[in-house]
């Protein structure tokens, strides 16, 4: 899968590049939230904030953050607050841009927004005038037992889900475990028509934690705010995959290396016991990964093609030209996965 970083903050935070074996990159700064009492605070990283301090201008870069999260935190906090009316925007801060012009206010918002998955009623929206930068919310979220709900849908979900992994051994094992709970609870949201969702929350973690579907915008936010929550290194990235705007995570492993985790993976299954299968010595080149789990067998192979078969290994159930279009094969760390065609089925 060919992803490419475009987000000003995300790309700016780390350096990633390929390995030999999966996609890794080296420790690059992203520091999960440290325990505390406060809820928001453990879902959230601190990774942004850092770094915009290492920019020119950085003590004004973050006090500008400071004050969009003190925003944040005030109005999750107040579910009685109203949305305010900026042109035809809901808005819940005016941000005064102080030493900051637009553009540069921007990329703090994209930074604040990145750090804090949490907080579902931050808008994708840029808006700003001579004076001040907007925090922006969908009107569905004016409503103050609407948002007390979604909170609580909210933290219900993070911790029981984080609960699965509270066994787990390493951060290698939390980050599979919380990975396989997200995609099964969830499904890929998608209009009548085939396109993808654009409703506020199957961009936000409310589809995760309320609907059970989102886009992948919806399943990286609610797996960095789980592994956040479990002290897991991680960062959201966004960007290009396959031609079309994309979202994945960044995750911190044993190893202290970054790996791409992409939660919009249909399962991931375990590939450290690679034996040949039966059909091995058929194809046109050498396999590089095997990946085996509901009811499927696939292997990608070294000239690119990758081979999807019945889980006996006996039938074939796509043609080569087929999956080198639909199927993508990736692997983290000693794992690997098989994910949905490029219609969204899966395989």
């Amino acid at each position: 899968m060919k992803m490419k970083i475009t987000a000003l903050a995300a790309a700016a935070v780390m350096t990633l590049a390929p390995a030999v074996s999966g996609i890794s990159a080296a420790a690059a700064g992203i520091p999960a939230a440290e325990d505390s009492s406060n809820f928001l605070l453990d879902c959230s990283s601190r990774a942004g904030y850092e770094y915009l301090g290492t920019m020119k201008n950085g003590a004004a870069l973050q006090a500008a953050y400071d004050r969009m999260s003190d925003a944040a935190a005030k109005f999750w906090s107040d579910t009685n607050r109203p949305l305010n009316r900026i042109a035809s925007y809901r808005t819940y801060a005016a941000i005064p841009y102080g030493e900051l012009d637009y553009d540069t206010a921007c990329i703090v918002y994209l930074t604040f927004r990145n750090d804090f998955p949490i907080y579902y009623f931050a808008d994708c929206m840029l808006v700003g005038d001579s004076k001040y930068f907007y925090l922006i919310a969908d009107k569905t979220y004016a409503n103050g037992s609407t948002r007390a709900k979604a909170q609580q849908d909210i933290m219900d979900y993070i911790i029981n889900t984080a609960k699965k992994a509270e066994g787990a051994g390493s951060d290698y094992e939390k980050a599979k475990i919380v990975h396989d709970a997200i995609n099964e609870d969830l499904e890929f949201a998608y209009y009548d028509c085939g396109d993808p969702s654009l409703e506020a929350w199957a961009h936000n973690i409310l589809g995760a934690c309320q609907n059970g579907k989102g886009v992948c915008e919806c399943y990286s936010r609610v797996y960095q705010a789980v592994l956040n929550y479990l002290d897991v290194d991680n960062y959201i990235v966004s960007g290009l995959a396959e031609g079309g705007d994309h979202a994945w995570n960044a995750v911190r492993l044993d190893d202290g290396k970054c790996y791409y985790f992409d939660e919009n993976t249909l399962y991931e299954i375990d590939c450290s016991d690679n034996k040949g299968p039966i059909w091995e010595k058929q194809l046109p080149a050498k396999i590089t990964s095997v990946c085996t789990g509901k009811g499927v067998v696939a292997a990608a192979l070294e000239n690119g093609s990758v081979y999807v078969f019945e889980e006996d290994g006996k039938k074939q159930i796509k043609t080569p030209g087929a999956t080198g279009e639909s199927i993508r094969v990736g692997c983290v760390s000693k794992s690997a996965y098989a994910t949905r065609d490029s219609h969204g089925n899966s395989i």
